[in-house]
């Protein structure tokens, strides 16, 4: 099965790097731990925090935090507040000057943010800079709100939504043990040029799985170009795909319009399904409702 061409290398590069806030990816230039890493010094109760990822800015506000976050990254446009702060950059190509210019007592950061020379100046300057791993499992979001309640002094806090947010994933997994349906879906990303597929190791797997659908393209690694035949031969049930903003209809009608589209299970535009980007693959306290949401669209053949 072709699934590139040389001609698309370089473009893949530069997608795979740009697209989706970069939540699928390792970045293997940017200071990272299996576990979360505190730099720096932090004062018992933070009071001004700059949040780098949309997923750590929404747990900060679950945890009714919301008034401390002065300042957050261009991923971190959920809730509505989070929209109106200071912007820091995008959470790979961030400003020291930006940041600094806040004088924010404590920083927390997903995993591969940067660039090096940024976070090398700030660890320098001895900024407090908490760094929390990319969420490949529930366990590990479920680490990073109790990391962040921690270091915020709201232990309470964390623990319960940890409880709560346990408490829905067992419901969740209930239903899906229960059910013998397991639609075959396949995560197609075009937000520009060649549409991307999503295999194993990427946000968009582990939704569908976590959803109780199957990958088609669980075969492959990371994100590959899609090509006609590619398509037909997974024959999808389902496309998945993403949004920004109110881009949502948009993004519907570009999937619908890929060749070999209709060759598929998938022809119907009712079984194109799109999700806001942050929602679905950011991996942040909606992740559960976010899976409650996919099913809900493949079980009633909405979009």
């Amino acid at each position: 099965m072709k699934w590139y061409t040389p001609m698309c290398i370089t473009f893949v590069s530069l997608l795979c790097c740009a697209s989706l806030f970069a939540f699928a990816f390792q970045a293997s230039n940017a200071i990272s731990a299996e576990q979360p890493h505190l730099s720096g010094s932090v004062e018992p109760v933070p009071a001004k925090v700059v949040s780098i990822g949309g997923a750590n800015t929404e747990i900060l506000f679950k945890l009714g935090l919301g008034n401390r976050v002065i300042g957050s990254d261009t991923t971190s446009y959920y809730p509505e507040e989070a929209q109106k702060m200071p912007k820091v950059g995008y959470m790979r190509a961030l400003s020291a000057e930006g940041i600094l210019s806040l004088e924010p007592d404590v920083i927390f950061a997903s995993e591969g943010s940067g660039p090096v020379k940024v976070l090398t100046q700030l660890k320098d300057l001895s900024t407090p800079w908490v760094t929390l791993p990319e969420v490949t499992s529930l366990d590990v979001l479920y680490k990073n709100i109790a990391k962040i309640g921690q270091v915020m002094s709201v232990e309470t806090q964390s623990l319960a939504l940890i409880n709560a947010l346990k408490k829905e994933q067992s419901l969740l997994e209930g239903v899906i043990q229960h059910d013998t349906h397991k639609p075959k879906v396949l995560f197609v990303m075009q937000h520009t040029g060649t549409p991307m597929v999503a295999g194993n190791n990427t946000a968009a797997d582990r939704i569908i799985r976590l959803a109780g659908g199957e990958n088609v393209a669980a075969t492959i690694e990371g994100y590959k170009p899609l090509t006609t035949e590619a398509l037909i031969a997974l024959n999808p049930q389902w496309i998945l795909s993403t949004f920004f903003g109110e881009g949502k209809q948009a993004s519907i009608e570009g999937i619908s319009k890929i060749p070999g589209l209709s060759f598929t299970d998938a022809s119907e535009i009712s079984h194109i399904i799109a999700m806001d980007a942050l929602l679905l693959v950011g991996f942040g306290p909606r992740t559960i409702d976010a899976a409650n949401q996919l099913r809900a669209s493949w079980q009633a053949g909405k979009r």
